[in-house]
């Protein structure tokens, strides 16, 4: 199961079709992010703003995403 879950195509659990590009291309960048890497937050958002944008979601429903409010502990 794990061989393939890593062999299945980001194009295939998302097709275009029905997902906008960017939920393969944020999977595929997901994935493939060292252990000990911070992900790039500001690169996410602005995929699934550009995906919120293609098909047209009003901005006005849209939740703000866990890290925008996140406040380190010191």
């Amino acid at each position: 199961m794990m061989n393939y879950k890593y062999e299945i195509k980001p194009k295939e659990l998302f097709p275009t079709s029905v997902f906008p590009p960017q939920f393969a291309k944020l999977y595929e960048y997901i994935r493939y992010i060292p252990d000990d890497q911070e992900a790039d937050y500001n690169y996410i958002e602005r995929e699934l703003m550009q995906a919120a944008n293609a098909i047209k979601m009003d901005p006005n429903v849209l939740m703000p995403l866990d890290w925008m409010n996140y406040k380190a502990v010191p």
